[in-house]
């Protein structure tokens, strides 16, 4: 027999039935991570302060009072009603609500033209070339 150790150890024999490779692998892999609290711990964070602003705003003041303070005297170089224009012809026909008052609508001609300007074929002939 070899009794050097490259020669004792070429004679084990490994045994199968108390290794679990895979089993060995996986709690490697569980060992090397740490564990990460922070990002729950935020979560939670997040979520207590979403429940305290619901809670402020459900129970915050429902009304404010407002005192609204008016001052009736025109400033200088304000104008008046009297100072005013007198309305047009399609302001007093809204006032009296008669439709035939109305002016005539004049037609507008077309802005755009009936056929596109651009198509799939004149886009994919610019792209191309």
């Amino acid at each position: 027999m070899n009794d050097t150790l490259p020669g004792r150890l070429g004679s084990l024999k490994p045994s199968g039935a108390s290794l679990d490779r895979d089993g060995m692998l996986f709690a490697a892999g569980r060992a090397s991570v740490k564990p990460r609290r922070i990002w729950p711990a935020l979560a939670g964070l997040f979520a207590i302060t979403q429940c305290v602003s619901l809670v402020l705003l459900l129970n915050g003041p429902r009304t404010r009072d407002v005192e609204v303070v008016v001052d009736s005297t025109p400033r200088p170089g304000t104008p008046t009603v009297e100072s005013l224009p007198a309305p047009s012809i399609y302001v007093k026909a809204l006032r009296t609500a008669d439709p035939e008052a109305l002016p005539p609508i004049i037609a507008v001609p077309a802005v755009l033209p009936d056929e596109p300007i651009w198509t799939i074929k004149s886009i994919s002939s610019v792209v191309i070339d």
